[in-house]
């Protein structure tokens, strides 16, 4: 690591999960990328049912009602503060995406470079949500369905532009 290190030259994750008690796999996942060595790490639970204590070094994002982002706070939070990925999904029973939201950070993913991570729930609806105008960049971006999740949504990933290809 550079002597001159900051939070934003190591990169600020963002994780976007966790539904009523089950919060885990967001708190896995903030404290795997604080180890990664992250510059700063933010969560946004979508619940604050069962809430662990988040470590030290995490800040505390709320982007909306109990499971539902508001994605113009959201957008506008990820390029105020710089945030160069965001996960959504772990530990959700729900997806919290929107049409607009895809849109959104579809956009941030092809033009600002934001990678962009899904996981469970996120996944159900996400071909549906996508559309034939919507491309990711598919070096920036990656969908983390275990084979459960998989066999549900895998029927309309021939869809989405660009991921769909990859090995």
């Amino acid at each position: 690591v550079p002597k001159d290190a900051h939070k934003f030259s190591l990169g600020h994750v963002l994780f976007i999960g966790g539904s009523a008690g089950k919060l885990g796999a967001s708190l896995l996942s903030a404290l795997a990328a604080m180890r990664g060595g992250a510059g700063w790490v933010s969560v946004a639970p979508l619940s604050d049912a069962f809430a662990p204590a988040w470590p030290k070094g995490c800040t505390y994002e709320s982007f909306g009602l109990e499971g539902t982002l508001d994605e113009t706070e959201l957008c506008r939070f990820i390029e105020v503060r710089k945030v160069k990925a965001v996960l959504i999904g772990p530990g959700t029973t729900q997806s919290p995406l929107t049409r607009p939201l895809i849109k959104k950070l579809q956009q941030l993913n092809q033009y600002a470079g934001l990678f962009l991570i899904l996981d469970a729930a996120a996944l159900l609806n996400f071909a549906s949500l996508c559309e034939d105008d919507i491309a990711f960049d598919p070096q920036r971006t990656l969908l983390t369905p275990h084979p459960g999740e998989w066999h549900k949504i895998s029927d309309g990933m021939p869809r989405l532009k660009g991921l769909a290809d990859l090995p």
